[in-house]
């Protein structure tokens, strides 16, 4: 028992770890998505995106840590909308053991309608 134990559960916590991580990098980017569409039917101005966006992240996560830019770029030639969200790797998990990237970070990119 007392060799195990410690093995058991370093194995738990890593996988409590790394799934909150997924969870986060999934929540993050469906966000990320919903937001590009508001932007791509014209629904909402960068501003609001960027609150919707923030509003709809994991909530254990303070809102000063995360990094969201909505960009409506159709000014120029793309006619595209982007909207790009960060955070630290280690703010995004509740006990941050294990070797983890630095950021995670998503990009959804979308064509604005006409």
């Amino acid at each position: 028992m007392a060799l195990l134990l410690p093995l058991l559960t370093l194995i738990i916590c890593g996988t409590m770890q790394y799934g909150v991580l997924f969870f986060t990098y999934n929540s993050m980017l469906n966000s990320a998505r919903n937001g590009a569409r508001t932007l791509a039917v014209g629904a909402g101005s960068e501003a609001s995106v960027a609150l919707s966006v923030r509003a709809s992240l994991p909530p254990w996560i303070k809102t000063k840590d995360w990094t969201v830019t909505p960009k409506d770029t159709t000014t120029t030639l793309t006619n595209q909308v982007v909207t790009e969200i960060s955070i630290p790797a280690a703010k995004a998990t509740v006990m941050p053991f294990a070797p983890m990237p630095d950021q995670l970070f998503v990009r959804v990119v979308m064509l604005k309608e006409a």
